[in-house]
């Protein structure tokens, strides 16, 4: 009998070490784990990591949310991950050039959606030999300005749940631009064979923020397995009220945030 208990503990040790190396990422409380990355109220990202090799995305910026499935295989200590959808060819921004402003020394941009609703604190970040070199944010009705003598031949425009625009200064025949930006489906974050790093009971991923600096995002296990950026409320009326630290903003349809 003694001899069976001993066959069953080792078994039972086999099982454990297996499930354990199996598990290393998607162990745990309902066996997996979600990661989490808010950095204020309102505004974050988790992902969600399952045993069957899954994985669910999820995001939030103010009232915009997004939801991305997909696949992830691990190696060592890296993660690779791929959406479920994955971008297909479409045109994903337009350029319409205006009358050329007064001052013939900088350059003038209006960033717009296709029904000329203006991208309020939009990202336009300053490109040198493919390298981002800064970056500045729209004005609140989409505006940018720049000198003509800053030393870089190219921008590039982004906006959440939307498509990228990379514009060459040198190919546009007036100082003065609209760029209009082309929605992702559905708010739709894509993931291509993206690499995350595990670094013990965190995620690395790595970006870059509205100054065109590389940005590392750290993602901690969320011990209540619920995504702590509480949703915001929908809009009632086309108007909510959004509070961000100290500061309350005003959300209005086609108008964008207003701080009060």
């Amino acid at each position: 009998m003694k001899y069976v208990n001993k066959i069953f503990i080792v078994i039972t040790l086999i099982a454990l070490m297996s499930c354990g190396s199996r598990n290393l990422i998607t162990g745990g409380i309902q066996g997996h784990k979600i990661y989490l990355w808010s950095p204020m109220y309102g505004v974050g990202e988790t992902f969600e990591f399952k045993k069957d090799d899954t994985f669910i995305f999820k995001w939030q910026q103010g009232l915009i949310q997004g939801e991305t499935i997909g696949s992830y295989t691990k190696k060592e200590s890296s993660l690779f991950l791929s959406s479920s959808k994955q971008p297909v060819k479409t045109e994903k921004f337009k350029i319409k050039s205006l009358s050329n402003t007064k001052n013939d020394k900088e350059y003038y941009v209006k960033v717009i959606d296709k029904k000329n609703a203006p991208f309020g604190y939009a990202n336009c970040f300053f490109i040198k030999n493919d390298s981002i070199i800064g970056g500045t944010l729209a004005k609140e009705d989409g505006a940018i300005t720049f000198s003509k003598d800053d030393n870089f031949d190219k921008i590039l425009i982004s906006f959440v749940a939307h498509y990228d625009a990379e514009i060459d200064l040198k190919e546009i025949s007036s100082n003065s631009i609209e760029v209009v930006l082309v929605s992702k489906p559905e708010y739709y974050e894509f993931f291509t064979n993206e690499l995350l790093k595990i670094r013990g009971n965190k995620i690395l991923r790595y970006d870059i923020d509205s100054n065109g600096k590389k940005r590392r995002k750290v993602y901690k296990i969320n011990t209540s397995q619920k995504s702590s950026h509480q949703p915001l409320p929908e809009s009632l009326n086309n108007s909510a009220l959004v509070q961000l630290g100290k500061n309350i903003f005003r959300y209005r349809h086609n108008m964008g945030y207003r701080l009060y």
